[in-house]
Formats: C-alpha cells, sequence, structure tokens
C-alpha cells in the first residue's frame, strides 16, 4: 500500500463497483459499471476467475432476521450464542473465531466428517465448542427475527432446537454467470485466455491472476503478482511504444 500511495491522486481506487459492459469504440473502450462509466485505451481484468454469491439456506423462514452470510463486525455477537452451518474451513474458521468471544457456539453440518483444516476443527472442539453432526437445518424459528433453529439427524430423524438469534450461513458459494462471452473475451468457465504477455484475443485488453489461464498456469499469490507486473510493462509498451522501459525495484518506491 505504501508504494501505491505515490500514485494514489493520479491513480483512484472505485470501490463497491461492479463491471457490467466493456464497449469498444474508435480507439478506446467504454467500460460500464454500475455506477459510471470510464473511458480508456487499455483494460486489465484481475477478476480472479468471476464473481460469487454465497449459497443460500433454502428452508421455511430463512429469511428471517438474524440468518446472515458474512460477518461485517465480530463484535457485534460478544457474549450471545450463535450457529454456524457448514462443514468447509469458512464455516470452522468462524466458528473457531466466534467461539472467543460469544457466550456459545454450535457448529453444524449434515455429515459427520468435516471438509475443514483438521487442525482447525480440533482447536475448536479444544476451545469447548459445540459440534452437532450429521443434522441438517428444517425450519428457522421466530417471527420477524430469529429466536432459534429447528434440526434433523441425517440418520435416525430425530428433531433438535437450538434458541438462538444469529444464524451463520457457510455453505459455500456460486460462481455468478461470466459476461467474459458477452464482451467478446475468449476463455471459458470463467478463466481468460491470455499469451506470455497477458494479452487477451481483444487489442487493448489484458488479464492476469487466478482468472487467466495459459499453458503451465499455476494459481499462485506470487505467479499473479508477476502476471499483473508483466501486464502492466506491456500495457506500457502498447500505449507508450518510443519510451524505453526503465525498471525499478518495489523497494526503492518506499520512503521510509
Amino acid at each position: 500500500y505504501k508504494q501505491y500511495q505515490r500514485y494514489e491522486k493520479e491513480i483512484p481506487i472505485y470501490f463497491n463497483q461492479e463491471a457490467l459492459e466493456i464497449k469498444k469504440r474508435d480507439d478506446y473502450y467504454e467500460v460500464h459499471t454500475d455506477k459510471q462509466i470510464f473511458l480508456t485505451k487499455t483494460v486489465l481484468i484481475t477478476h480472479g476467475g468471476g464473481s460469487f454469491t454465497p449459497m443460500k439456506l433454502e428452508v421455511e423462514n430463512s429469511d428471517l432476521k438474524g440468518v446472515i452470510y458474512h460477518v461485517n463486525d465480530i463484535n457485534d455477537y460478544k457474549n450471545e450464542k450463535m450457529v454456524v452451518l457448514g462443514g468447509g474451513d469458512s464455516a470452522v474458521d468462524w466458528a473457531l473465531e466466534l467461539k472467543k468471544i460469544t457466550a456459545e457456539v454450535y457448529l453444524v453440518h449434515r455429515r459427520e466428517q468435516f471438509r475443514a483444516h483438521q487442525d482447525t476443527l480440533e482447536q475448536y472442539i479444544d476451545s469447548n465448542g459445540n459440534v452437532i453432526t450429521p443434522y441438517v437445518v428444517t425450519k428457522v424459528l421466530g417471527d420477524k427475527e430469529v429466536t432459534g433453529i429447528e434440526l434433523e439427524h441425517v440418520k435416525t430423524k430425530e428433531k433438535m432446537i437450538i434458541e438462538t438469534k444469529h444464524i451463520l450461513v457457510n455453505y459455500g458459494v456460486l460462481a455468478s454467470r461470466s459476461k467474459l462471452e458477452d464482451w467478446g473475451i475468449n476463455g471459458s468457465k470463467g478463466l481468460i485466455e491470455v499469451d506470455s504477455s497477458m494479452r487477451t484475443n481483444l487489442e487493448g485488453i489484458y488479464a492476469a491472476g487466478n482468472g487467466v489461464t495459459y499453458q503451465g498456469k499455476a494459481k499462485m499469490i506470487v505467479t499473479g503478482l508477476g502476471e499483473a507486473a508483466t501486464a502492466i510493462g506491456a500495457i506500457s509498451e502498447y500505449l507508450y511504444p518510443e519510451r524505453t522501459t526503465n525498471t525499478q525495484h518495489s523497494s526503492t518506491l518506499i520512503e521510509e
């Protein structure tokens, strides 16, 4: 971030906007978001493979206040009783974190085995966190707000009720439909095809990170950073072909 601060006036960041369209004009592109339109000669896409939405809890009263899919401020649940649904890393990680400040946490999963890392699960169990398996949710209890949750044992069909005001659902995410085809960018399954300079099939449009594909691609943070640098270098050469490349080391850009 210190490196970026040198350029934040010239290169502002626009948060909470979704790119909806990329339209080719004579010698530039119009990038339409849900809030404004940007005019640009080049575009660098680092979308991570697309946008995702949480998988919903689909039972009676699942739309009541108190059913959540992410935690904005963990302190909102201090000394509260919490039910966490799911068996993956997100569910167990949040159960462990919530156990540190809540009165009680119930981790509910429909299988007896968890997909999450065993070490994290053991930390949660060692902290006296409650594990309820194999149970599925049959109903959320309450009128306008959550007052509890009804569960059913997968095998015996035995019912149980947990009184709570808060249910955190961590069932995973669903990939939203890719807009790449609409934009005319070659790729499949949300991944953009690029060459060694991170160019796409469209002149002036580049891509980098986990959302690109090429032979030998490795989905790692370090390779993504390298791809971004490669793409920026290619963009600079595309926009200013007459300039001589003057590479600086990142450490020289940070003033102590």
